[in-house]
């Protein structure tokens, strides 16, 4: 017999002894034995003080009334809210998750509630709009109605109630054999409110014009958007599908011969066997960029970013008309640094942005400093100054070095719009440089070596003052 550690065997002997002694009319008590079963002890002491005593295996029954107890504690602190409602529709059993839920609309519940009297309760604070558009009914009544007969009909029903404050729960009804019914229900707010943000994201990337393309760690097509979709389509003629496996793609556009060039080399029959593309992109980690050119002269910019779990997201960006502009750039740097006339542009700062090798070379030429982007125009101007880089100015002759450097200065401080100066620098050659002032505060100056024109000036002149 289980008892109390305090009680000798003697002691508990002796007690229950006593308490039989004293016993009149009867008593019923519980005895736990140490082996695990459960006895019910039923004790009568009879008129002619003679007594009589029952002993009832109670042991299953005791452990059924455990696993129930179990059970209700687990449903009672279970986050999904549950009700049962007897086949009277009396509300029988409700667990603290439902009791908190109405709480939250200040709606006090309690077991015994007839479930209309609940409804009434709880139906103001429900969006009836939002209910009714769910369930296309127009009237609540039509709506309680439907759902009425679904029960009935089916034994089970499922549906979405909205509530004013902007919550949202799954409520899960059952109808059982005895007619008694059970109603669950889920707080899915959270849930709803990240789905409608992927829905919300997924149809703005579908509506981009950039190509978007996701593939799970198996390198199996998730997602692709439209813009890819109908790039792949026009190239290789075949739809992309959920679960496409990339080697397919790969294979389908390389076969299309739509590609021209693969991060800068020829998309050649040699360049795919090589696998080198193939490699690249299945072993990077973190971010990758690629360029891709098409022979319709599409160039698009690919940027490629693996997930933690093994996916990648694959976005590229059209930059055509950019790489047109790259081109066009480069041909006019090539042509002004071929040019053998200084042309240099400033920024706001007055930091050299560029300038071409004429100016570069003759600056050198001269003494003065190494022009390199970034130079200050004022260090320019200076270092010039230190080697008596310029002997003269629109035809007159520096003579003081001070005053030339501030009037200089000056000069450039009060530049507006277009302004030009003739100057002969040390190594005897004369530039009529032009200074343009621009929106952005930064300034082009474009020289033009005038020397030999000067030399015809003044051969003109003495021949004039000769005459």
């Amino acid at each position: 017999v289980l008892k109390s550690e305090e009680l000798s065997d003697e002691e508990w002997a002796i007690n229950a002894q006593n308490k039989w002694s004293t016993l009149t009319g009867n008593q019923v008590r519980f005895r736990y034995l140490k082996d695990g079963k459960v006895d019910l002890v039923e004790e009568a002491r009879l008129p002619d003080g003679s007594g009589v005593v029952f002993n009832i295996d109670i042991t299953e029954q005791k452990k059924r009334e455990n696993e129930l107890n179990r059970f209700r504690k687990a449903v009672d602190h279970s986050p999904i809210r549950i009700m049962m409602f007897d086949e009277n529709k009396k509300l029988t059993l409700i667990n603290e998750s439902m009791k908190e839920h109405f709480e939250s609309f200040n709606v006090d519940i309690d077991v015994g509630i007839d479930r209309e009297e609940m409804r009434n309760v709880v139906l103001p604070n429900l969006d009836i709009k939002k209910q009714e558009e769910d369930q296309e009914e127009d009237t609540v009544d039509a709506l309680l109605e439907s759902r009425r007969r679904e029960l009935e009909d089916s034994g089970y029903t499922l549906r979405m109630n909205y509530y004013k404050n902007g919550k949202r729960t799954l409520i899960q009804q059952k109808l059982l054999d005895d007619n008694s019914s059970v109603v669950y229900g889920v707080d899915v707010t959270e849930l709803l409110e990240k789905e409608e943000k992927v829905e919300m994201l997924t149809n703005a990337i579908e509506l981009q014009h950039n190509p978007v393309i996701l593939f799970d760690k198996d390198h199996k097509v998730v997602f692709a958007n439209k813009a890819n979709r109908d790039r792949f389509h026009s190239s290789t003629g075949i739809d992309i599908y959920e679960g496409m496996p990339r080697d397919d793609l790969r294979n389908a556009i390389i076969a299309s011969g739509s590609i021209a060039t693969m991060e800068g080399n020829a998309a050649t029959e040699e360049y795919f066997k090589s696998r080198v593309g193939f490699r690249n992109w299945a072993n990077f980690e973190g971010n990758y960029t690629r360029e891709v050119k098409f022979t319709d002269n599409t160039v698009i910019l690919n940027t490629l970013t693996r997930g933690k779990d093994g996916s990648t997201l694959e976005v590229g960006t059209d930059i055509t008309e950019l790489k047109e502009k790259e081109s066009e750039l480069e041909r006019l740097t090539q042509a002004i640094d071929q040019q053998e006339n200084p042309v240099a542009l400033w920024d706001a700062d007055d930091n050299l942005i560029f300038c071409n090798k004429f100016w570069q070379n003759f600056i050198e030429e001269i003494g003065a400093i190494k022009l390199e982007p970034g130079v200050n125009r004022n260090e320019l101007r200076q270092s010039i100054i230190d080697v008596n880089g310029v002997v003269s100015e629109n035809g007159i002759e520096v003579i003081d070095r001070e005053i030339y450097s501030e009037s200089t200065f000056e000069y450039w401080e009060e530049l507006q719009g277009a302004g030009s100066r003739e100057l002969t620098f040390s190594n005897g050659r004369t530039m009529l440089m032009s200074h343009t002032r621009m929106e952005d505060g930064g300034t082009l100056t474009v020289g033009s070596d005038i020397t030999a024109l000067k030399k015809q000036m003044q051969i003109s002149n003495r021949l004039k003052a000769a005459i």
